[in-house]
């Protein structure tokens, strides 16, 4: 499995907030190779700032057809897991 593990996520933004005032975010995506190619991306976006996920949600969009906001910096790749999971069953 290539996603993140969310408390480790959350971990590595309040570290990278509290030593160099900079915004961590999650982004995992749903689609694979062929949603990729075919401009289908799902994108689980994970921040603790909406100024931050206001401007890297233009720049996702690029390459994903949905952008769904998951909440604080971790969440993204929460939601990934139980996408993941959900669809292993």
């Amino acid at each position: 499995c290539t996603s993140g593990e969310p408390a480790t996520t959350r971990q590595l933004a309040a570290s990278l907030r509290e030593r160099f005032g900079v915004h961590f975010l999650d982004c995992p995506v749903s689609g694979g190779p062929r949603g990729a190619t075919a401009g289908t991306l799902t994108c689980m976006l994970g921040s603790d700032d909406e100024a931050a996920a206001d401007r890297v949600e233009a720049l996702v969009q690029a390459f994903a057809k949905k952008v769904v906001r998951c909440g604080p910096a971790g969440s993204g790749h929460a939601v990934k897991a139980v996408n993941n999971a959900m669809n292993s069953a």
